[in-house]
């Protein structure tokens, strides 16, 4: 994609650019344990942060029986949650009950797990872009982070290899990652979870096995859950029309006209003012040199 660098990540403007707020840099994002959600995905200079914070960002050989044996693993992010890993299970199923309304499906369709991953993904930006009540970057619970650790790598496994409408189970996801090569992440690093805790997440997530939505701390964090999943469906049709306009190397007018509509939509969602907004044509320009 693409990076805005030397950006101030304290606090949001009055109005926000839809470029700025679903740029990478939600990688950067940092929880109260000085780690970026992002982990090696993050900027180096955040990285670089997060170690002289004495946290253990080395990578380490996996050794897991399957198709990450060999391959480079940061283990230090594994063991820096696994204390919280029942608040984990617990949250998974929380962001599975608000998704569903508290309706548990008999069935569960690869889109429902895709759109529920990409809500985790963008939870971060939501909580500190928001008007209301917004975290301050370094502030963000740690639970929340965790979260978007564990379904970072959910939803493109479904964009890649499974039908949206196909019925899916929780054991699958593993599966098909390790069939796949899946496991590994943009950085070259594998997933440091062995396979029963993988297995044990997701199914908290479709499930609720072994975990209680009811205690979770997201339920104190997130007041209007509505907002972040309308958030996940504006960062869903962004990357959408983004990843379309890199692979044709051509914006068309009516995707002007959509970024336009959806930076609207985004200030309306965080409460913010989209007239106070940088103009979409200057965004546009910065990002891809385009006059």
């Amino acid at each position: 994609m693409y990076r805005i660098d030397d950006r101030e990540r304290v606090s949001m403007p009055p109005g926000v650019a839809i470029f700025e707020i679903f740029s990478p840099e939600i990688d950067d994002i940092r929880t109260l344990n000085n780690r970026p959600v992002g982990e090696f995905s993050a900027s180096p200079l955040v990285i670089a942060q997060a170690q002289l914070a004495g946290q253990d960002m080395s990578s380490t050989t996996c050794h897991y029986p399957d198709s990450r044996n060999g391959k480079p693993m940061q283990f230090g992010a594994f063991k820096e949650l696994l204390p919280r890993w029942q608040q984990i299970l617990d949250s998974l199923a929380w962001l599975s009950n608000e998704y569903f309304e508290k309706k548990k499906p008999q069935q569960i369709q690869a889109k429902h797990i895709d759109e529920i991953s990409k809500i985790a993904i963008v939870m971060p930006r939501f909580l500190t872009a928001r008007a209301v009540n917004p975290f301050r970057d370094g502030e963000l619970p740690n639970i929340v982070g965790d979260v978007t650790k564990a379904l970072r790598g959910v939803g493109g496994l479904i964009e890649r290899t499974m039908d949206r409408e196909a019925i899916i189970t929780a054991s699958e996801i593993y599966v098909t990652a390790n069939q796949n090569g899946s496991l590994r992440g943009e950085q070259g690093d594998v997933c440091p979870a062995p396979r029963v805790l993988t297995n044990e997440a997701m199914e908290a997530l479709f499930s609720h096995t072994n975990a209680d939505p009811k205690k979770s701390e997201l339920g104190t964090i997130i007041d209007d859950f509505s907002q972040l999943k309308q958030f996940g469906v504006q960062y869903r049709e962004f990357v959408s029309i983004i990843n379309a306009c890199l692979e044709t190397r051509n914006l068309p007018t009516a995707d002007l006209f959509r970024l336009q509509r959806l930076q609207e939509d985004v200030n309306t969602t965080l409460q913010r003012d989209v007239t106070k907004s940088k103009p979409l044509l200057v965004q546009i320009k910065e990002v891809f040199g385009a006059g």
